[in-house]
């Protein structure tokens, strides 16, 4: 099979999964908007936000740097691997311990606190992660995009089954960690047939993964700050309701993230394969990996920007069209984000992690402050508008920083490139779409037939696009 047909296949498998990722957590979210209600969901964000903190702890950056070090050269890498496995046990434990005691500390009430404990279990099941590095270092991705999807249809079957049940939150949560148990245990159980980790516990190599994944660690710490401090901080100033509007708000953005998570999750161990051998290689995967996402996510983004309100209300229902202010504005934070995997992902593969380090540190920082600045204003600009504001905000400043650093500045100066087209095609579907004020039944497909068009009226795909795609498609 040739490359182009694996990344292909690659991407098809975990694009499904991430499919089916998405569409359980739409149909959870939607089963648990109705059936609690604005407030009682805004619990139940609360509580996924604040464990989602302490889930950074339980991975500190180790599982990139070991599926990069187990694309490699897997049989190398064994010993390494079960280093790796037996100090996430050690962490994950710390983390358990932390999150539930820390909830105390603060004062949480104690009905949450119960909820926290039992969401937090699932931190315990980190170190089996680790053997989904076998999947990635021999380009097998189906084996575990194929677990995700069993563990997705078990979740959303017990999530149904507590709400017929009548059953409380506690129940609901229960419901929620079972399914990424079973799916731990299958990706554990087929990835010893690739390679068998000896798990052992050796300072000298824990001291190595350590230093280089604890730069890793520091970005998704940053970056974790940068999504979910928004929804702590809203809660805090304007209380369950009104996060309960930006939950639904983020969670339509979020689903935007399938395009460059699944993407970028296919190409990672061909980055780091590359990177070892021919930074010029790398430099085309990266450029093309920038035109692809920005092509596939301009007009997804516009649609949202357009008809928010509408997609709120088929979605989670007319209680939750209030959400559609900050639903327009997070919508454009999606090519930011793109921007920012690739970034990562390319840095992490030639072993620059740690310039950006310093990035997401100021930007963590900065939407911060402007949650801060915003969030308690009463005018058109405060509450979930102004967290969604500052969250935008902080978003885009990314590429001014990235610009600003010399090794990194190639990736602005790609990603900046990669809009131009994708950008000028969205010009003529918006201005045929809006100005006859085409309804979401005819603007949709419009916006997308007009997009088309034009990206190949500009030239957005050229001779080499079509090559890839032949070789995709031509038989072996």
């Amino acid at each position: 099979m040739n490359i182009f047909r694996r990344i292909a296949a690659n991407t098809v498998w975990l694009f499904t999964a991430h499919v089916a990722h998405r569409f359980s957590n739409l149909v959870v979210t939607l089963l648990l908007t109705r059936y609690l209600g604005a407030e009682g969901f805004g619990a139940y964000s609360f509580v996924c936000a604040y464990v989602g903190f302490f889930v950074l702890l339980t991975d500190m950056g180790i599982d990139m740097w070991i599926t990069r070090e187990a694309s490699r050269d897997l049989r190398a890498s064994e010993q390494i691997v079960g280093n790796a496995i037996v100090l996430k046990a050690i962490l994950s434990g710390s983390a358990f311990g932390l999150s539930v005691g820390a909830s105390m500390l603060i004062g949480i009430p104690s009905d949450k606190i119960v909820l926290i404990a039992i969401a937090s279990l699932g931190l315990l099941l980190a170190p089996l992660t680790l053997y989904a590095a076998a999947f990635s270092a021999t380009l097998q991705l189906h084996l575990p995009a194929g677990f995700e999807i069993v563990g997705r249809v078990l979740l959303v079957s017990l999530v149904g089954a507590a709400i017929i049940l009548r059953g409380s939150l506690t129940i609901i949560f229960i419901a929620l960690v079972l399914p990424g148990a079973c799916t731990a245990l299958l990706n554990l159980v087929y990835a010893r047939r690739l390679f068998r980790p000896y798990l052992v516990f050796q300072w000298r190599k824990a001291q190595e993964i350590l230093s280089n994944a604890v730069p890793i660690a520091l970005i998704m710490v940053f970056t974790q700050l940068l999504l979910r401090i928004d929804q702590l901080m809203l809660e805090w100033m304007r209380g369950d309701h009104e996060l309960g509007l930006y939950a639904v708000a983020v969670k339509c953005c979020e689903a935007l993230n399938v395009v460059p998570i699944v993407f970028i999750g296919s190409m990672f161990p061909i980055m780091s394969k590359t990177a070892s051998y021919s930074t010029e290689s790398l430099t085309k995967v990266y450029h093309l990996s920038f035109r692809y996402l920005s092509l596939v996510l301009a007009p997804l983004i516009m649609l949202l920007f357009l008809y928010p309100e509408e997609v709120l209300r088929i979605l989670f229902g007319e209680g939750y069209a209030g959400g559609a202010p900050p639903l327009r504005i997070l919508a454009w934070s999606g090519l930011f984000v793109a921007m920012g995997y690739v970034v990562m992902t390319a840095s992490i593969s030639l072993g620059s992690q740690r310039a950006l380090i310093s990035i997401t540190a100021v930007l963590a920082v900065l939407n911060i402050v402007l949650n801060l600045f915003l969030i308690p204003r009463g005018d058109a600009i405060g509450g979930a508008r102004g967290a969604a504001l500052a969250t935008l905000v902080s978003y885009a400043a990314s590429f001014l920083c990235i610009v600003a650093v010399p090794r990194l500045r190639p990736f602005g100066v790609a990603f900046l490139e990669s809009l131009l087209k994708p950008v000028l095609a969205l010009v003529p579907a918006v201005i045929l779409v809006r100005a006859p004020s085409l309804g979401p039944a005819a603007g949709l497909p419009a916006v997308l037939a007009i997009y088309g068009a034009s990206v190949v009226a500009f030239k957005g795909l050229d001779a080499s696009d079509y090559r890839y795609l032949r070789s995709i498609f031509k038989r072996p």
